[in-house]
């Protein structure tokens, strides 16, 4: 875990610790008046954003690609702008995190021995994506998702999230067996103060024959029907989705070796 100490004058730059394993341990700090934030630091893709003080601090996921969980890079020349949902960044989903303040912490001459215990939130969330009733679903080669308008970061020290927002891309998964699509991110949550931001999913396919399709659909309505608040998991289902039909030759599907645009598909459906 990471602990950082923020003089309260905000003169110069906090301490910070780093502790292993989770069940805490012991620092040597200087004389002065503290606040503190401490938070798990055994994640792939959190880091600290904003500023150096208490209520600036923020954590964030690092930035990727909005097809990164297809494999696709930035350099690859496949993904066209508009497949970004708008201008939001695009992050990974984050890791499970947790945090914890302490507001006022005086060392002063004499403390030789100082016991802090710290309660630790979960400040991510688990959201789950579920699509019934997709048409042509043996069609699908690869397949992914994103979502836009998330919190981009999340400020331990104010136990808020920012007012910025992000795009998070996540695999999906289909299941011919009852033609439909499954999927599930983790994100610090999303409109924060009362910001009634909009969200859309958007679903990527590379068909079996090469082609690839994205599909555009505004969940604004699904998402907030739940508290933003840490609250667990939530279900998003929506029906009669139908992948393109693909041409046969013999019993396979045609091969197309050839790297086909993008190609959108704007299909009205009931939610």
């Amino acid at each position: 875990m990471t602990i950082y100490l923020f003089p309260e004058n905000e003169d110069g730059l906090p301490l910070r610790y780093v502790l292993s394993g989770s069940e805490g341990g012991t620092i040597e700090a200087p004389l002065g008046h503290y606040k503190m934030i401490i938070y798990n630091s055994d994640t792939e893709v959190i880091v600290p954003t904003g500023g150096m003080t208490f209520e600036t601090f923020g954590l964030r996921a690092t930035n990727t690609n909005i097809l990164s969980p297809l494999g696709f890079k930035s350099s690859d020349g496949l993904t066209p702008q508009d497949l970004s949902l708008g201008d939001d960044p695009v992050s990974w989903e984050v890791d499970p995190l947790w945090a914890g303040r302490v507001k006022e912490l005086v060392i002063t001459a004499g403390d030789n021995d100082i016991q802090l215990v710290v309660d630790m939130k979960r400040c991510d969330e688990v959201i789950d994506i579920k699509v019934n009733n997709v048409g042509n679903i043996n069609n699908a080669n690869a397949h992914s998702a994103a979502v836009d308008g998330m919190a981009y970061a999340y400020y331990p020290g104010r136990d808020a999230l920012s007012e910025a927002t992000t795009t998070i891309p996540f695999s999906i998964k289909v299941h011919p067996e009852d033609s439909s699509i499954t999927g599930r991110f983790r994100t610090f949550g999303h409109c924060e103060y009362g910001h009634e931001h909009g969200h859309d999913i958007a679903m990527y396919f590379v068909l079996l024959d090469g082609n690839k399709e994205y599909y555009t659909y505004n969940i604004t309505e699904q998402m907030h029907t739940f508290s933003a608040a840490v609250s667990g998991e939530v279900s998003l289902e929506f029906d009669d989705f139908s992948l393109p039909e693909i041409l046969v030759g013999g019993d396979k599907p045609m091969a197309d070796i050839e790297v086909s645009p993008w190609e959108n598909e704007n299909v009205p459906i009931n939610i």
